[in-house]
C-alpha cells in the first residue's frame, strides 16, 4: 500500500515537474484543493437542479410542501450534508492560510538582518506585516474574507429547522375560541348568540357577515357559522383538548369550541376570543380564558398542571368544561431554500478553490511550518546573525528589541547560566496574553449581559423566569415568547434575519482562532523543552527517512480532540441560543409570513460555564512549569535560530533524533556551547558561561 502511494506521488510529481513532489504541506494544499473543488461543483450542481425543478419567488424555493415529520426527516439529511460541505471547505480553508502565514527561510534571513523575528507554527499578524510576500498575503485575505459568509450562512446552525441555505418553515393557524352553553352541535336552527369583541364587548352582529373560512378576524366569531363546516370537527376529552392546544404552533388543528357543563339546557355562545401567532405566548389563554391578556396572564402552567393531574378546567363564571370540539386541518410544513444564499456560497466555494491551486502551483516555495522545519533548516544552514548567544530564548530577544539593543550582530555574548524552569505562558508575550484573555473575557462579559436582557424579556412574556420553566421552554426551541422583532416576508427581512442568527458564530469563529493560538504556543513551547530531556526525531511537513511527518497542522491529540469537543459544544449551544423563526401563518386560506431570529435563554446560560472553563483551562496550563532546563522559544524564529548552531554542520544531522544540551568548549576560556545535535549531549550547568 506504500509502495503504491509512493509510486502514485512520484508519478504526480513527472506531472507537474521535479519541484512538485506531493508530500508535505504540497500534499495538504493538493488535498484541500480536491476538497473545496468538489464542494464547489456539488453546490453548483444541486442549486441549478433545485431551480430548474422546483418553484422559485422571490429568491425562495420550495422542496417540499406537507406534513412537518416528513419535512424534519427530510431535513436532518440536508442539514448535516450542508454542515459536513462547509466544515470541509473551512478546514482546507484553514490549512492552507496556515501554510501562507508561514515563512521561508528567504523571509526568516531578510528580517532577521533588519533586527526583527517572524514566528513559526501559529497563526502571526506579525508575518503579515513584516515578513512574508505580498503576493501570499493577498491570497490569504481571500481566503479570510471568503470564509465569512460560509460562517454567517452555511456552518454551525445546529438545529434541524433552522439553516441558512436551506431551511424549513413551520406552519401555525390563527384561531377562534368559543366558549359555549348547551348541546349546540346537534341543534339545526340558527341559535340565540351574545357577541363579544377582543375587549369583551358586546357588539351588533347586523353589522358583520362572517364566514366560516374567514373566521379567524379582528371581531369574535359567530359560533353558528363555525358549525356550517361540522363534518371537519372532532370531539376531544378535556385533557386531550389541553394537551392539542398547548402549543406555541398549531399546525394540525385550527378552531375550537368549547362546551360548558349547562343545568338550564340554553344554547348560545357565552365567549369567545381571538388567538394570533402574533401574541407572546399563544396558548396562554387556557390560563385565563375569561379574561385573556397575552401580556398579564401567567397561569398557564399550573392551570395546565392542575388538568393533567385530573382536576376540573373551569373558566370564570361559566363553570366547568365538559368538551371540546377541535377542527383539524393538514399540515403544511415546508423545505425551502434561497437562491441568493446559495449562490454566495458558490461565488465563496469557487475563490477558494482558485486561490488553493495558485498556493499549490507555487514554485519555489518552501516554508518553514513546524518547529521541525525551522530546526532542520537551521542545522543544515546556520543563521550568523543568532551565532554567539547560543543561551537565547524569546525573553531574551525581546528584551534586547525593547532596550534598543540588537541581538543579530552575530559576536559572541558569554552569559552565566542560571536555572530556572519557565511557566507555560513565557513562550507568549504578556501582551498577547492579556489581549487575548481581555478580549474572550469582555465576550463573556457580553454574554452575561445578553442573559440578563433574556430573563427580564421572559419575565414580561411568560412571567415564570425559574430554571424549571425555562428548561421547559428548551434549546434552540422557537417559541413566540422568545423572539427578537424582526418581522417581514421579503427576501431582504430572511437574509438579515439569518445574518443576525448567525453572527454570533462568525464572532466566535474569530475568538476561537485567538484562543487555539494562544494554545497552540503553549503546546509548542512544550514539544520544544522535551528535546532537553530525551531525543526526538524531527516534526517535519516534508519529511526524509528518519524523521516525523504529517499532512495537516494540528497540535497533539490529547490536546486537539478536547479542543474539537470544546469548540463544536461551543458552536451548538450558540446555535440554539440565536436562530432563524420562520413560520407561515395561516387564516383560513390566507396565508401570512413571520421571519425572525428566535432566542433560547437555557441555552445562553449554558454558554457561559463552557465557556469560562476553556478561559480557565488555557489560564491553568499558562501556569504550569516546564520540566526541564531550557530557554524558552515559543514560535520566535530568532531564539529557534539560536538553539541551532552545531559545532559541525552535517546536512544527514537531523535525519536522526536530536537533543538540546551542552556540545563542547567554544574557545580555551572556559566557554562552552549549547545547541541541537545528534551527538553526546549534556544539560547545562550552573555558572557557566555559554556563547555560541
Amino acid at each position: 500500500m506504500r509502495a503504491a502511494a509512493r509510486n502514485w506521488r512520484l508519478r504526480a510529481s513527472g506531472i507537474f515537474g521535479p519541484k512538485f513532489r506531493l508530500t508535505g504541506w504540497r500534499m495538504g494544499v493538493f488535498g484541500s484543493v480536491i476538497g473545496v473543488t468538489l464542494v464547489f461543483l456539488i453546490n453548483l450542481i444541486a442549486t441549478v437542479w433545485a431551480v430548474i425543478k422546483y418553484p422559485v419567488e422571490g429568491g425562495i424555493g420550495t422542496f417540499f410542501s406537507g406534513p412537518c415529520e416528513n419535512v424534519k426527516a427530510m431535513s436532518i439529511w440536508i442539514y448535516f450534508g450542508i454542515n459536513a460541505l462547509g466544515t470541509l471547505a473551512l478546514s482546507s480553508s484553514n490549512y492552507t492560510q496556515q501554510v501562507l502565514m508561514s515563512p521561508t527561510r528567504a523571509d526568516i534571513n531578510k528580517a532577521h538582518n533588519q533586527g526583527r523575528w517572524l514566528d513559526i507554527g501559529v497563526p502571526s499578524v506579525r508575518n503579515m506585516l513584516a515578513g512574508i510576500n505580498r503576493r501570499r498575503v493577498v491570497w490569504w485575505w481571500c481566503l479570510g474574507l471568503s470564509s465569512v459568509p460560509l460562517h454567517l450562512l452555511q456552518v454551525f446552525n445546529g438545529s434541524w429547522r433552522y439553516n441558512s441555505a436551506v431551511f424549513s418553515t413551520l406552519s401555525a393557524s390563527n384561531y377562534a375560541v368559543a366558549v359555549t352553553s348547551g348541546n349546540i352541535l346537534s341543534s339545526s336552527s340558527v341559535l340565540p348568540v351574545v357577541y363579544w369583541d377582543i375587549n369583551g364587548t358586546y357588539i351588533n352582529p347586523a353589522q358583520y357577515t362572517l364566514l366560516h373560512n374567514y373566521t379567524s378576524t379582528p371581531l369574535l366569531h359567530n359560533y353558528q357559522s363555525m358549525l356550517n363546516n361540522y363534518t371537519n370537527w372532532t370531539k376531544l376529552a378535556v385533557p386531550d383538548c389541553i394537551n392539542t392546544y398547548d402549543a406555541n404552533f398549531l399546525s394540525t388543528n385550527r378552531n375550537l369550541i368549547i362546551l360548558m357543563h349547562s343545568e338550564d339546557n340554553i344554547n348560545g355562545l357565552l365567549s369567545g376570543m381571538e388567538i394570533t401567532i402574533s401574541t407572546g405566548e399563544p396558548q396562554g389563554w387556557i390560563g385565563c380564558p375569561e379574561n385573556y391578556n397575552s401580556n398579564q396572564c401567567y397561569k398557564l402552567e399550573s392551570v395546565v398542571s392542575d388538568i393533567r393531574n385530573g382536576g376540573n378546567w373551569t373558566i370564570g363564571q361559566y363553570g366547568v368544561v365538559k368538551e371540546c370540539w377541535t377542527e383539524t386541518i393538514e399540515e403544511q410544513c415546508k423545505l425551502q431554500f434561497s437562491t441568493t444564499i446559495l449562490s454566495i456560497v458558490i461565488i465563496c466555494n469557487f475563490v477558494k478553490a482558485l486561490c488553493m491551486l495558485l498556493v499549490f502551483f507555487q514554485r519555489d516555495f518552501y516554508p518553514l511550518a513546524t518547529i521541525g522545519d525551522a530546526i532542520q533548516s537551521f542545522m543544515r544552514e546556520p543563521d550568523p546573525c543568532t551565532s554567539g548567544i547560543c543561551y537565547a530564548g524569546k525573553p531574551y530577544i525581546e528584551g534586547q528589541s525593547k532596550l534598543h539593543q540588537p541581538w543579530n550582530t552575530g559576536r559572541l555574548r558569554p552569559l552565566k547560566w542560571r536555572q530556572n524552569k519557565y511557566r507555560w505562558w513565557k513562550v507568549a508575550s504578556l501582551t498577547k496574553w492579556i489581549g487575548s484573555i481581555g478580549i474572550i473575557s469582555a465576550s463573556l462579559i457580553t454574554t452575561a449581559g445578553l442573559l440578563g436582557s433574556a430573563v427580564n424579556s421572559d419575565r414580561q412574556s411568560y412571567g415564570n423566569i425559574d430554571i424549571k420553566h425555562t428548561w421547559v421552554r428548551g434549546f434552540g426551541r422557537a417559541n413566540l415568547g422568545s423572539i427578537l422583532p424582526w418581522n417581514g416576508t421579503s427576501q431582504a427581512s430572511l437574509f438579515g434575519a439569518v445574518l443576525l442568527a448567525n453572527t454570533p458564530q462568525l464572532l466566535f469563529s474569530i475568538l476561537y482562532l485567538i484562543y487555539n493560538a494562544i494554545f497552540t504556543s503553549v503546546l509548542m513551547g512544550r514539544e520544544w523543552n522535551q528535546y532537553a530531556y530525551y531525543r526526538k526525531p524531527v516534526f517535519a511537513t516534508v519529511p526524509s527517512i528518519g524523521q516525523r511527518s504529517t499532512y495537516w497542522l494540528h497540535v497533539p491529540f490529547q490536546y486537539g480532540i478536547p479542543l474539537m469537543i470544546l469548540s463544536g459544544l461551543l458552536h451548538w449551544l450558540i446555535s440554539q441560543s440565536l436562530f432563524l423563526v420562520r413560520v407561515e401563518s395561516w387564516t383560513g386560506r390566507a396565508c401570512g409570513m413571520l421571519s425572525a431570529v428566535g432566542y433560547s435563554t437555557i441555552s445562553i446560560i449554558f454558554v457561559l460555564p463552557v465557556a469560562t472553563i476553556a478561559v480557565i483551562g488555557v489560564a491553568i496550563c499558562g501556569m504550569q512549569r516546564f520540566k526541564y532546563d531550557m530557554p524558552v522559544s515559543g514560535c520566535c524564529s530568532a531564539a529557534i535560530s539560536a538553539a541551532c548552531h552545531p559545532p559541525e554542520v552535517d546536512n544527514t544531522s537531523t535525519l536522526r533524533p536530536l537533543m538540546w544540551g551542552e556540545v563542547g568548549a567554544v574557545d580555551e576560556v572556559s566557554v562552552r556551547h549549547l545547541s541541537f545535535s545528534d551527538g553526546d549531549v549534556q544539560a547545562p550547568r550552573e555558572g557557566i558561561s555559554y556563547a555560541g
